[in-house]
């Protein structure tokens, strides 16, 4: 699938391709992920995306964050979560990513002291889980988003409640 989708965007734009697989061949770690990294730029380069969010801060969502950011020249945010208190294995790699996002989201108080103390992190905003949204809608909030998940598709992480949600915007209205 790779390949024969890097020949053509070759083909048909060669110094955006060679830039495209040089931003993120320095971001990869191996030949693999590259392979994804460059499969998951070409899907999302003509979105015209507005803010890149990760639900986790691993180190692997980091990289295609920062990866994503960099090339489609948006922000990103993560979301910092309690188990990230509790690893000790957090690499220097890691710990720069988490200093380019835009904004660091976290959903207490306590993560919040947390992560400022432990990971040196000054913008962080606590955002409450569970909470609602059209209910509480902050005044002036620009709603003609575009909306990018970054994970794996796998059952737990919930992504066909995000299709559901995307499914009530658009019946009521919202592009």
């Amino acid at each position: 699938d790779f390949f024969p989708k890097f020949f053509r965007d070759f083909i048909e734009s060669p110094l955006q391709t060679a830039q495209t697989a040089r931003m993120i061949g320095n971001m990869s770690r191996d030949i693999w992920i590259f392979f994804d990294d460059y499969l998951l730029a070409r899907q999302v380069r003509d979105m015209k995306i507005d803010i890149i969010h990760v639900p986790f801060s691993y180190l692997r969502h980091l990289e295609q964050a920062v990866s994503l950011s960099n090339l489609l020249r948006v922000p990103f945010t993560y979301t910092f979560r309690s188990g990230d208190l509790y690893v000790e294995r957090r690499t220097d790699r890691e710990k720069e990513f988490k200093k380019k996002g835009a904004k660091t989201i976290t959903i207490s108080n306590y993560s919040k002291i947390s992560c400022m103390e432990k990971f040196g992190i000054r913008d962080v905003e606590v955002i409450h889980s569970s909470i609602n949204i059209w209910k509480f809608q902050p005044p002036g909030t620009k709603r003609n988003r575009k909306i990018i998940c970054v994970c794996r598709f796998i059952e737990y992480k919930g992504v066909e409640y995000l299709i559901e949600a995307c499914g009530i915007l658009k019946e009521k209205g919202e592009d």
